[in-house]
């Protein structure tokens, strides 16, 4: 675990508990929320260390990387999935001047395959292997792990995508430096 005397987004040094809450889901160990109390950010304080972090997410149960029609709830995600996959492509569709998207925690590959069928230029940046490996042998995807971002040309994308990935994200700062360098002019990154 990493212990950050600074806020990531502000760089202020005070900060307080904001929540304390357990890991139900696959280490059952106790992290701590701290709130900067100049911007208000929220994040966990301390955190995993880079290399720590990929072992989090290493579980059969983590749904976003698996494709099972295993039981109710595996079912309900991907009904649901199917549905905003659709809503994603739209929206981003609607502000995009060109047809090139990097998708950055592309898990499995499925909206980078919702742009593919529509005619773009489609690459993913996945942390976990398993992952990358579905989507390139279930989609025919190029999906890269996180090194990678580092060997992208500047202004290469119209589109960079982040679902859900930003907070998973350890320098925020310098990957903000990396979004803006590597997206064209007159690109959009999405971040939800």
């Amino acid at each position: 675990m990493e212990e950050l005397n600074n806020c990531p987004v502000c760089e202020n040094k005070k900060m307080g508990t904001f929540l304390e809450c357990s890991d139900y889901f696959l280490s059952n160990e106790k992290f701590t929320l701290v709130e900067c109390e100049n911007c208000e950010f929220i994040f966990v304080n301390p955190r995993p260390s880079e290399n720590e972090l990929s072992a989090y997410y290493e579980s059969p149960e983590y749904i976003s990387h698996t494709a099972t029609k295993k039981g109710l709830i595996n079912l309900l995600y991907l009904k649901i999935r199917k549905f905003t996959l659709k809503r994603k492509f739209t929206l981003v569709n609607k502000y995009s001047t060109g047809k090139s998207i990097l998708d950055i925690g592309c898990a499995s590959g499925e909206l980078l395959n919702e742009f593919k069928k529509n005619g773009w230029e489609t690459l993913g940046i996945e942390p976990n292997e398993n992952a990358r490996k579905s989507a390139a042998a279930n989609y025919g995807l190029q999906v890269e792990d996180e090194s990678y971002l580092n060997k992208i040309e500047n202004g290469t994308f119209d589109v960079i995508s982040m679902w859900h990935v930003l907070e998973h994200v350890s320098n925020l700062s310098e990957r903000m430096k990396q979004l803006s360098a590597i997206v064209k002019d007159d690109g959009i990154v999405v971040i939800a």
